[in-house]
């Protein structure tokens, strides 16, 4: 009776690492999904980027004084400043503001994708930030004395050009460069095996324990399956002899993962 407790009890054991394990995996493991505050630039994004560009499409009527203007009431201090946005001649800016929906689109599509966990997730977001961060950069460029901006700066001080224009814009350029960065651990392949590793951030964690578990099952498969010196592979009892073996093998590690997990929350 004693040996028989023990059994249930050493089985309900398992069982439990195991599931802890499972909600582990499901809860570290998110390759399709994006961190929360990428999910939260995106959405300012959408709305500020839709803002800002129905300004340039609704003009004159969102300039100052005209009958939308309060919309965009801020504007009023910006277009003395960054002068394409009150040129209503200027074909670059009406450009890149009919651009700024199609960013918008495909960040909106990029969050519902998110949300579905799809495995296009986080490609179409490292586009969208990639677009994000090198039109600043563009209109920046423009902005400057080495193209054409030089026309759009008459009158400018150097305090209004960086409090209005730079400070404000340079957000567009870091933000989505940082998504970039870690959108990219996401992409890049994982150069080892990893198939009972765990997953966190995206990236593929190896395990030592489940390494050395996986170099013995392969000399134990190997003495299985195979006879003495013929090289053929056996059958029968040797698919059950192979799935205790992995059994085993999974419930050390799982007990040894255990262990370690709350010899850690002892130290704490």
């Amino acid at each position: 009776m004693a040996k028989s407790g023990t059994t249930r009890d050493s089985v309900a054991e398992d069982e439990q690492v195991s599931m802890s394990y499972s909600k582990e995996k499901q809860v570290s493991r998110s390759p399709n999904q994006l961190p929360a505050w990428i999910v939260a630039w995106f959405y300012a994004t959408a709305v500020i980027c839709t803002w800002d560009a129905s300004f340039i499409v609704c003009r004159p009527y969102s300039m100052p004084g005209q009958s939308l203007a309060w919309i965009w009431y801020l504007y009023k201090y910006y277009v003395t400043v960054d002068q394409r946005y009150s040129d209503i001649g200027d074909a670059y800016v009406y450009a890149q503001s009919l651009l700024n929906y199609a960013e918008v689109l495909l960040n909106v599509i990029a969050l519902i994708m998110h949300y579905r966990q799809s495995k296009h997730t986080v490609p179409t977001a490292f586009m969208v930030s990639v677009m994000t961060m090198w039109k600043t950069v563009l209109y920046f460029l423009m902005f400057s004395d080495l193209c054409t901006g030089s026309e759009y700066r008459r009158g400018n001080t150097l305090v209004q050009e960086i409090f209005i224009l730079v400070i404000p814009n340079i957000f567009w350029i870091s933000l989505p460069s940082a998504a970039m960065i870690q959108l990219w651990s996401y992409i890049t392949p994982v150069e080892k095996s990893t198939s009972y590793g765990s997953w966190e951030n995206g990236e593929a964690l190896s395990n030592d324990c489940f390494s050395e578990s996986r170099s013995q099952q392969r000399g134990l498969k190997r003495e299985v399956l195979r006879g003495p010196g013929s090289g053929f592979v056996q059958s029968g009892k040797a698919t059950e002899d192979i799935s205790e073996i992995n059994s085993l093998s999974w419930t050390y590690c799982m007990r040894q993962r255990t262990g370690q997990a709350k010899s850690a929350k002892g130290k704490n």
